[in-house]
Formats: structure tokens, C-alpha cells, sequence
């Protein structure tokens, strides 16, 4: 088997690899993940995406975890499905358009404000297009406390519970990602994947360079973004801001929004 390694920066392929043995798992219900096993090659690093593309469809995953063998050059990915790319909080808005125009609307919408089109260009996922093809009026729960829900375990719920689903694939450098109402089984592929007794395991930093502070007391926002030298920044068009995640919190009064986004960012 043949896999592809992409950069989660722009989509460009960093490596083609040979799969030695692999177990993958399409459960998204629980999150599980796959692991591949496979000789040590360019951009195994987490976060990029790993592309399998089978008789009929593309497997699409984001690499989570790197392990290699001690005196080797044999490597284990663990990877989770890619729609792990919408595993952050988001401040909870507009949900009456679940009801009143579709919950596929919504869900795009909330895509497009939180992770493709935001004010914040500098950390915008800008090869993601989102269409969605059908509209279905229901709501479901979000599950938000103090105003803030994840947005991948919403998704997770709109699938199991309403036959809401979003699926991903690559296509002419563009991440597309479709909404839909269906109904699909569940599909398990397992193989047996040898154990790996001796290895070394490899830690990544996983940087917060932005803080976004929900104020509950007005609704209002209080943005915080690091920068290269370490230093922090209230304006996000600053040149010397630092690339990495995204940290969404909530607090009840504007005076303990730069205090506690200063804390995340100390983490």
C-alpha cells in the first residue's frame, strides 16, 4: 500500500511512502485512531495529513503521534481521521439557523467564521471550499458551557444523531468538504499490526499562538497572539507572529480576559 504525505500548511506533497503494515479504523463515532508502519521518509510530523487512496474512495488522516524504532529506521504513525482538523472550541453563535435554514447551513457557516474566512488571516485554513447539498430544519445540541462547544464532537453528534455528514476530499490543491444529509454503515478495516516493544517516542510542541477570549458579561471578544520572540501581541497583523494552534476560552468579565489568555499562552 501506497500513502501520501502532505503538508498542513499548503497541501503540497512532502513524500510518497510504502506501507510495511497498517491497521486503520473509520470509527469517528469514538475518535479511534490508525497506525501505519512504514520506513522513516519526509514529513512525518504531527499535524501534516496522510492520504491512502483505496479502489474507491481516499482515506484522509492527520498524523497525531511519530514512533521510531531504536536503531532503525522503521517508523509507526498514529493517525486520526481528518476531520480532527475542527477539534477546538468554538464560541457558540447563529444556532437558530439550524432550525430556520438547514443544519448543513450552519455547519458551513461555522466553518467558514472559525476556520477559513476569519478576521485572522494569518491562521485561516485558505484551502478549504465547504459546499453543502442538502438542507435539513432540526436542530441538534451543542453542548456549550460558558458559551464555548467543540466543534468536532458537534459534528460527531450531528452524524450519529441526525445523519448530518461531512466529507473531506482532496482535489486540484484544495481540501473540499461536503455537507450532507445520508445514511452510511460504519466501516471497520483491521489487520493485525506487529508490536513495537523498543522505540523512541517523538515530542512535538504544539504551540498556542492565539488566544480568543469569549467575555460572557457583553458577548465581546479579547484576542492575545504570541510572537516569535516570545513576547505577546494584541494585534493580529503584527509581522512577527508565531504559526501554531488556536486556544478559544471563555470568562465572565473583561477584566480577566488578558490575565487568563496570558496564562494559556504560558502553558
Amino acid at each position: 500500500m501506497e500513502l501520501y504525505i502532505l503538508s498542513k500548511q499548503d497541501l503540497s506533497i512532502l513524500s510518497i511512502a510504502k506501507v510495511s503494515d497498517y491497521q486503520i479504523n473509520l470509527d469517528e463515532e469514538t475518535n479511534a485512531k490508525s497506525t501505519f508502519t512504514l520506513i522513516k521518509t519526509e514529513g512525518l510530523k504531527k499535524d501534516n495529513f496522510i492520504v491512502v487512496n483505496g479502489l474507491y474512495r481516499q482515506f484522509l488522516f492527520i498524523i497525531d503521534e511519530v514512533q521510531t524504532e531504536k536503531g532503525s529506521d522503521v517508523v509507526t504513525i498514529t493517525a486520526l481521521d481528518i476531520s480532527n482538523i475542527f477539534d477546538r472550541k468554538v464560541i457558540e453563535k447563529n444556532t437558530d439557523v439550524m432550525t430556520s435554514n438547514s443544519i448543513e447551513e450552519f455547519i458551513a457557516n461555522t466553518m467558514s467564521e472559525n476556520f477559513v474566512n476569519s478576521d485572522d488571516t494569518a491562521l485561516n485554513i485558505s484551502y478549504i471550499e465547504i459546499e453543502w447539498l442538502t438542507s435539513t430544519k432540526t436542530s441538534v445540541a451543542t453542548n456549550a458551557e460558558n458559551g464555548l462547544y467543540n466543534f468536532h464532537t458537534f459534528l460527531t453528534n450531528c452524524r450519529q444523531y441526525k445523519n448530518i455528514y461531512t466529507d473531506f476530499k482532496f482535489e486540484d490543491g484544495k481540501l473540499k468538504i461536503t455537507i450532507s444529509y445520508k445514511e452510511e454503515p460504519t466501516e471497520l478495516i483491521d489487520t493485525t499490526l506487529s508490536e513495537v516493544t523498543d522505540y523512541n517516542k517523538i515530542y512535538e510542541e504544539d504551540v498556542t499562538a492565539k488566544v480568543q477570549v469569549y467575555i460572557r458579561e457583553d458577548g465581546s471578544e479579547y484576542n492575545l497572539y504570541l510572537k516569535t520572540d516570545r513576547t505577546t501581541t494584541t494585534n493580529k497583523d503584527d509581522p512577527n507572529r508565531a504559526s501554531g494552534k488556536i486556544e478559544v476560552i471563555s470568562v465572565d468579565t473583561a477584566d480577566k480576559a488578558e490575565e487568563e489568555a496570558l496564562n494559556v499562552i504560558k502553558r
